[in-house]
């Protein structure tokens, strides 16, 4: 992979936060160990599977292990995951989805070689190192069939590794530097820790939320300038059931909770614009009343309608204030990635922040900390929240930078130095190899202003530039950034609420077509000021060890100078047909009839 990119907007901002005051942040339930009792509150099918899964471990490990194999593995670890999906959508006042799929999921992480180089090593490929799989199993607890599952993708995964480990083995790239590289994989841990429940009961949710969901839908096309929209409801959860060959043992469940509307309409140029808005969580409790979420659709709809009106952007470069929402995918996209232990280890990555532990690299009143452990953030839900991480290491929180100075690395079980731990950053999708990755990313300034006088600074700041005008960014859909040292050390941030501030005091224009574009360390040079109130931002990451929920969480930013161009957004023809209207479809009445 060359990079990452982030998806999803929370449509809550988080007012009045003092930054320091440590009472904000709520943080989660810790994993329970089991010298606490918490073994025995598992239930009894739970148990049953995870003594299945020792037993058959125990075995495969005792035959793969074995001294006169050419390579032996020295580690086998399994994580199952009950998963369970529901979800609702509508559009145009209808109920076009409404789903409730049950899947079970394994990995099979392999590792053949030794801790010092083992088949995990960045030069070997992702795809087929023997660590992840992803492979679907058997529903019914049928011990036969899941011992028959086991053994095909344990089988499988030994191999991939031994490919894997025979690249690592003979790659010329290697030879001379493995005595000065870190280990591919930490010490033991072993360690038994427990963050189960039940699964939520959401059959009297769901009953409300149908006739909501087709009416919000049907609130947000009400507009003839609107092209579509949708609503969706859902709800993602998945129980792990995670042992290994170093004495690790977990049982967890992570939720995710996501109701989200999205609007687009079309510019007269053809443009397509769109707004998009969730409310995120790891419960039920995060889905919005009806008349938030009715404020929320009419909020869309008019924005919506505004851009398709607006002016297309120019390319500029000057000042420019990131709202909060905006300044923390910035955050994300240009730092956060950078902090991640296995971009200090590969060659191929860029390495922007390897050397700089005890080095200033950010404005001395900013502080970053990566605090998975959190639930909330001044009551907004935080959506990178998790007890233990994929490799069975309870979650911690990490101070990255403390008084601009970078303190630390978000790691996984690589080391990034000989003898690192985990700090709880191990992080994949199923069917992917465990890397570290970003959870709830929190920045925070010692000195803050109110937005008011960042309003101010922007437009002396633009005049004393000889720009006609600063730029302030509302809100934005996601980002992308690359990493690798053979490409471009870039980044991208997707805005959809851009306004032109005039210094000659003209009203605030609204511009589409804006895409935030740079080189992290000239970006994050030019922070001036931070803002009084923090915002959330909640989505979804795609990086080497695939899609994550994260959340990040910023006050607005004054930049000195910052770099748009024109966004390459689609351009379609306009539809030629006119849309149906209320008339056409008679007297039926568009909210009955469905479950």
């Amino acid at each position: 992979m060359t990079g990452a990119a982030c998806w999803g907007v929370a449509c809550a901002s988080v007012p009045g936060m003092k930054r320091g005051d440590p009472s904000v942040v709520e943080l989660g339930t810790a994993s329970r160990s089991s010298d606490d009792g918490a073994a025995s509150a598992l239930p009894s099918g739970t148990r049953a599977l995870m003594g299945l899964l020792g037993d058959v471990q125990s075995e495969h490990f005792e035959q793969l292990s074995d001294a006169s194999l050419d390579v032996p593995a020295y580690y086998l670890g399994y994580d199952m995951v009950d998963a369970r999906a529901r979800w609702i959508a509508a559009r145009s006042g209808a109920l076009i989805e409404d789903a409730d799929e049950r899947t079970r999921l394994v990995d099979v992480d392999v590792r053949v070689g030794s801790r010092a180089l083992d088949n995990g090593n960045p030069t070997a490929k992702y795809e087929r190192n023997g660590l992840g799989a992803g492979a679907t199993f058997p529903l019914d607890p049928a011990p036969l069939a899941l011992r028959q599952r086991l053994w095909e993708v344990t089988d499988a995964q030994y191999s991939a590794a031994l490919e894997a480990f025979a690249q690592v083995s003979s790659g010329a790239q290697l030879q001379g530097l493995v005595e000065a590289s870190p280990s591919d994989f930490g010490p033991p841990r072993s360690r038994e820790s427990h963050a189960w429940r039940p699964l939520l009961d959401v059959s009297e949710e769901w009953a409300r939320w149908r006739p909501r969901a087709r009416a919000l839908s049907e609130l947000l096309e009400d507009d003839p300038k609107v092209r579509a929209a949708t609503v969706r409801l859902q709800l993602i959860e998945g129980t792990h059931h995670m042992l290994d060959t170093d004495g690790g043992r977990s049982v967890h469940v992570k939720t995710r909770v996501r109701l989200s509307l999205e609007v687009s309409a079309q510019a007269d140029d053809g443009m397509l614009v769109e707004r998009f808005a969730s409310f995120d969580g790891q419960s039920l409790d995060a889905l919005p009343d009806e008349e938030t979420a009715r404020a929320a659709a009419l909020a869309l709809r008019g924005e919506v309608v505004a851009l398709r009106e607006a002016s297309l952007a120019e390319p500029f470069t000057g000042p420019a204030i990131l709202d909060g929402r905006a300044a923390a995918v910035f955050f994300h996209e240009v730092f956060g990635h950078r902090l991640e232990g296995h971009r200090q280890r590969s060659r191929a990555e860029g390495q922007t922040f390897a050397q700089k532990l005890g080095e200033p690299v950010l404005p001395a009143f900013l502080n970053v900390v990566d605090d998975p452990t959190a639930l909330r953030l001044n009551g907004a839900p935080l959506a990178g929240h998790y007890a233990v991480d994929d490799e069975g290491v309870p979650s911690q929180a990490v101070v990255l930078v403390q008084d601009g100075i970078l303190r630390d690395f978000l790691r996984s079980r690589a080391p990034i130095v000989e003898g690192d731990r985990s700090n709880g950053h191990g992080r994949r999708a199923p069917g992917y190899q465990a890397v570290a990755r970003q959870g709830n990313l929190i920045i925070s300034a010692k000195t803050t202003v109110s937005e008011e006088t960042l309003r101010d600074a922007l437009i002396k700041l633009a005049r004393r530039q000889g720009k006609p005008y600063g730029l302030w960014f509302k809100e934005i859909v996601g980002g992308y950034t690359t990493t690798e040292r053979s490409g471009a050390q870039a980044f991208e941030v997707l805005p959809v609420l851009v306004f032109r501030v005039y210094v000659d005091g003209r009203q605030d224009e609204l511009v589409r077509g804006v895409d935030i574009v740079g080189t992290p360390l000239s970006a994050l040079e030019t922070i001036l000021a931070a803002g009084d109130q923090m915002e959330v931002f909640n989505g979804v990451c795609g990086a080497e060890s695939g899609w994550v929920p994260v959340s990040a969480s910023s006050p607005a930013l004054l930049l000195q100078q910052l770099e748009i161009e024109r966004s390459d957004r689609a351009i379609e023809r306009a539809p030629l047909l006119s849309p149906p209207t209320d008339e056409d479809a008679g007297a039926a009445p568009r909210n009955e009839g469905a479950p």
